[in-house]
C-alpha cells in the first residue's frame, strides 16, 4: 500500500469523524433554541444539507426517495442567490407572489384586496436592530405550495419532524450516541427578536437604494443568510466549532457568490446601482472561495479521484479540519483563516445594510413564536384568521 493510499483511507476515517460532530453540533442547537420557532425553522436547510451531504458521503440510503426529494430542494433554497440571475429573481419573485397571495385573501371585505393594506413580508432583527431574517425567505425554504396557513403551519411541523428524525438516523449511522443524550445537554440560549411588517407593493422607506422588487428581495435574503448564522446560531454553538465553521464559509460563498451574479446583472445594462467599492468587495473575497476548499467544506470527502485534499506534511489530527486549511492555503493556520473570513463577511453585512434603512421605531418587539406571529400578522390591518 502506497503512502497516498494510507493517507486517503486515513482521511476517510477523519471525514466520517466530522459527520459524526457536524450532527451532533446541529442536534445541540437545535437543543438550546427549542423553544424558538423562528431560529428553528431556520435552522432547517442546514439541516436538511447535513442529511444529504452525509448521505452522499456514506454511500448508503439512509433516507427514501420521497424524503430525498424533499430534502435536497430545501438544500438547494441555500444556494439559490449563486446561480443565474434569471432563476433567482423567478423564485423570490414566487415567494413574495405566494405570500401576497395569503394575506391578500385574509384580508375582511373582498374589496380591499386592491388597496395593498395588508402586509406580505416580516423582516425579523436582533436586539442590536440587525436583519437576521424574514418571513419570505422562510416560506421559500419550507415551499409550501398551499395558501391556507393553518395548513402550512401543519406542513412545516410535518418537515421539522421528518428532518429531526433522518438527523437522528444519520447519527446514529455514524455513532454510537442516542441523540436523547444530545438532547439532554443542552442549556437554553434566550434571545430578543422584534419584525417590522412591509408590503412589497408599495413604495417603502425600508428599501434605501431602489424601487426594484426583486433586487431589494434578492439582497434582503442573501443578508438574512449571513446574519442568521453570524447573530443568532453563533449564540448557541461555539466560533470553534466545526460545524459553525463550515456554514459560516458556506454561506459566505453563497453570498459573495449571489452578490456577484447580481452585480454582473446590473453592469451589463449600464446600471449605476452598483459602484466601484463593491467591485473591490467582490474582488477581496475571490481569495477566500478557491474550489479544492470550497468542495472539502460543501461535502465530506476528503479525497476527490482517490487524491487527498490534505497534504501529508499538513495533516495534523489536532488541527481544525485536519490540516485542511493549511493545506488549501499554503500553510496558513485555520484560526487565521476564519478570522480573515469572518472580517470579510463583517464587510459583506456592512454593505448589504446599506441597503435598507433601519428604523427602531418601527420594529416591534418579543418575537419568539412563528404561530402567534402569523396570528397577529393577520389579525391587523383589515384581516381575519380562520
Amino acid at each position: 500500500m502506497s503512502i497516498g493510499d494510507s493517507l486517503s483511507e486515513l482521511l476517510n476515517e477523519k471525514a466520517l469523524q466530522l459527520v459524526e460532530l457536524d450532527g451532533k453540533s446541529i442536534t445541540q442547537l437545535l437543543g438550546v433554541y427549542c423553544n424558538n420557532s423562528i431560529v428553528s425553522l431556520s435552522i432547517i436547510p442546514y439541516i436538511a444539507l447535513y442529511c444529504r451531504s452525509a448521505q452522499d458521503f456514506l454511500g448508503e440510503k439512509i433516507m427514501n426517495d420521497e424524503v430525498d426529494e424533499k430534502i435536497s430542494d430545501i438544500r438547494n433554497g441555500l444556494k439559490l442567490y449563486s446561480g443565474r440571475y434569471s432563476k433567482g429573481v423567478r423564485e423570490v419573485l414566487r415567494s413574495d407572489k405566494h405570500q401576497d397571495e395569503i394575506f391578500r385573501n385574509r384580508l375582511r371585505f373582498s374589496f380591499m384586496k386592491n388597496w395593498n393594506i395588508h402586509y406580505n413580508l416580516g423582516v425579523f432583527f436582533d436586539e442590536r436592530n440587525c436583519i437576521i431574517g424574514n418571513s419570505q425567505q422562510l416560506n421559500y425554504f419550507l415551499n409550501v405550495p398551499t395558501v391556507n396557513l393553518t395548513i402550512q403551519q401543519e406542513i412545516a411541523f410535518e418537515m421539522g419532524e421528518m428532518l429531526a428524525e433522518n438527523l437522528a438516523n444519520t447519527l446514529t449511522a455514524v455513532s454510537n450516541m442516542d441523540i436523547i443524550q444530545l438532547w439532554e445537554k443542552k442549556g437554553n440560549v434566550s434571545v430578543r427578536l422584534g419584525y417590522q411588517d412591509i408590503n412589497t407593493n408599495r413604495r417603502n422607506s425600508f428599501f434605501a437604494k431602489t424601487n426594484k422588487k426583486e433586487v431589494n428581495l434578492l439582497i434582503l435574503h442573501i443578508l438574512s443568510t449571513i446574519n442568521c448564522v453570524e447573530h443568532l446560531f453563533s449564540k448557541g454553538v461555539s466560533c470553534d466549532d466545526q460545524w459553525f465553521m463550515r456554514i459560516e464559509y458556506i454561506v459566505a460563498h453563497y453570498a459573495w457568490q449571489g452578490l456577484r451574479k447580481i452585480k454582473q446583472h446590473f453592469d451589463s445594462s449600464n446600471s449605476n446601482l452598483f459602484s466601484d467599492d463593491v467591485s473591490i468587495l467582490l474582488e477581496n473575497g475571490k481569495k477566500l472561495f478557491p474550489s479544492n476548499f470550497r468542495n472539502c467544506m460543501m461535502h465530506y470527502d476528503l479525497c476527490y479521484d482517490g487524491v487527498p485534499a490534505i497534504s501529508k506534511e499538513y495533516y495534523n489530527e489536532k488541527l481544525k479540519f485536519f490540516g485542511l486549511v493549511e493545506s488549501c492555503f499554503d500553510g496558513k493556520s485555520s484560526s487565521c483563516f476564519f478570522d480573515e473570513l469572518r472580517l470579510y463577511i463583517q464587510e459583506l453585512e456592512t454593505y448589504l445594510m446599506s441597503w435598507f434603512h433601519v428604523d427602531p421605531q418601527k420594529i416591534k418587539w418579543d418575537l419568539l413564536n412563528i404561530s402567534r406571529y402569523m396570528n397577529r400578522k393577520c389579525r391587523r390591518r383589515g384581516t381575519q384568521y380562520d
